[in-house]
């Protein structure tokens, strides 16, 4: 997968959903570990729905991308040569999760606000 750290656009999307006012009364501690945890299962969708779609050597050659911890730059051109519409796809899991984490951390700022 892609180590979280390096998912930069994803980042700064989530930190976004993470900033919103309605968010203000998190802590800042709260908000870097919720990043955290959010860039980590966001990494996870992304490997869940990419591996299934590359072919076995193509399989063997991304494990050794990540055992020798390529850069993000070298990860994305692997991708983007190997599987059409590669931005496009992870950019629409990416859109989806942002949206889902605004929709959760609404939900649940929403219950603990009126408690």
């Amino acid at each position: 997968m892609i180590p979280h750290h390096r998912i930069r656009t994803p980042r700064r999307k989530l930190e976004a959903v993470l900033n919103r006012p309605e968010l203000e009364g998190m802590a800042p501690a709260e908000k870097a570990e919720a990043l955290s945890m959010f860039l980590a299962e966001l990494e996870r969708r992304i490997g869940l729905a990419l591996l299934p779609l590359l072919d076995a050597s193509s399989e063997r050659q991304f494990r050794d991308l990540m055992a020798r911890e390529a850069e993000s730059d070298e990860i994305i051109a692997f991708f983007s040569v190997r599987i059409p519409d590669y931005r496009a796809l992870v950019g629409q899991i990416v859109d989806a999760f942002c949206e889902e984490c605004r929709e959760s951390l609404g939900a649940a700022y929403a219950v603990s606000a009126s408690s």
